[in-house]
């Protein structure tokens, strides 16, 4: 096997011009308002459900159906909702309390 002397392989000058040209034309690239990281997406909350059921419901304020599958379930909700689902008790008076007067609250914040 022969050995090559000459390695660089010759390219016809419009090629070159072309290849050149290409490279050397880069558009301005146009920043007009700052980039803000870790933006709000959406205005919504966690919650998580302490009910052992699915549990359905309609937020009042906004109107919008959550579904909890059970307990330990989270739900993103809505921040007009939040508070009137963190108000919402388990059963009704405080059967599951062993005779205490602590509320058993069926959601709470994640």
């Amino acid at each position: 096997m022969a050995k090559r002397t000459n390695l660089q392989k010759q390219y016809s000058p419009e090629l070159i011009a072309a290849l050149t040209e290409e490279y050397t034309e880069k558009p301005a690239i146009d920043i007009s308002e700052p980039i803000i990281y870790n933006k709000v997406i959406s205005n919504t909350i966690q919650v998580r459900s302490k009910v052992d059921a699915i549990y359905k419901t309609i937020g009042a304020l906004s109107g919008r159906a959550y579904v909890f599958n059970g307990g330990g379930s989270v739900v993103d909700v809505n921040r007009e909702d939040v508070d009137e689902l963190l108000s919402r008790r388990k059963g009704k008076g405080c059967a599951g309390c062993s005779g205490s007067n602590v509320p058993q609250y069926a959601f709470e914040l994640v």
